[in-house]
């Protein structure tokens, strides 16, 4: 992570605080050890972070092919698009 290629003129304001990178596992108890907002998000985070976490191992694997387990569609819950614009 390049924290000198952040931008917005809030890490300019001295006055906001500071904007701290915070590390934590990617997993359902690493992301509920922090206070991420929306509380949705955090949810579903949570709730997928295992299929995302195979996602994006199948996106950085040349040839978009999985590393491991190949046939395998990585288990994730998408959100309902008729009530998600609601």
């Amino acid at each position: 992570m390049d924290l000198s290629a952040r931008t917005g003129e809030e890490f300019g304001l001295d006055d906001r605080g500071t904007y701290d990178v915070q590390r934590i596992p990617f997993t359902a108890a690493g992301i509920g050890s922090i206070r991420l907002l929306p509380a949705e998000l955090a949810e579903y985070l949570a709730a997928n972070a295992d299929g995302l976490r195979e996602l994006a191992a199948v996106g950085a694997h040349a040839g978009g092919t999985p590393p491991a387990k190949p046939g395998a569609a990585p288990a994730m819950l998408l959100p309902d698009t008729e009530t998600a614009s609601t």
